[in-house]
């Protein structure tokens, strides 16, 4: 079974073509949920990306990673990705796009799971809307 090397969530991220180095770009630890005097939803797009590290008897292994969203309110969304350790460490990355209600307060949570195993958990903090008063 790989290692997890590391696991964020982040607004928007880059990889140099070239290099294959990554850059990763306001990791996101905490949020405030809009006003409700803006016009609009809230609507945020980010990256969750994890980093795995091959480990002996791991070449050619079907493996199967799910990253889940879990909103505050209970309900969880899991977003499934096959892969196989080819390299020496592997990226994954999952573009989304996360619209909180207007009312939804608490931890977001983002848990990496490998075969079913937990791997990793990433907790954004959404705060309410400031009041306009």
């Amino acid at each position: 079974m790989p290692t997890l090397e590391y696991f964020l969530v982040c607004e928007s991220m880059s990889v140099d073509r070239e290099t294959n180095r990554v850059s990763l770009f306001n990791i996101i630890e905490e949020m405030k949920l809009r006003s409700p005097n803006d016009p609009g939803p809230m609507i945020l797009q980010m990256y969750a990306v994890a980093c795995l590290i091959k480990t002996p008897g791991d070449d050619r292994r079907d493996l199967q990673a799910v990253f889940r969203i879990a909103m505050p309110d209970g309900t969880k969304q899991d977003i499934p990705m096959n892969f196989q350790m080819e390299r020496p460490r592997v990226r994954l990355v999952l573009r989304f796009c996360l619209a909180p209600a207007d009312n939804e307060v608490g931890d977001v949570a983002f848990i990496f799971l490998v075969n079913g195993e937990e791997f990793a958990h990433h907790a954004i903090l959404v705060h309410p809307a400031e009041s306009d008063g």
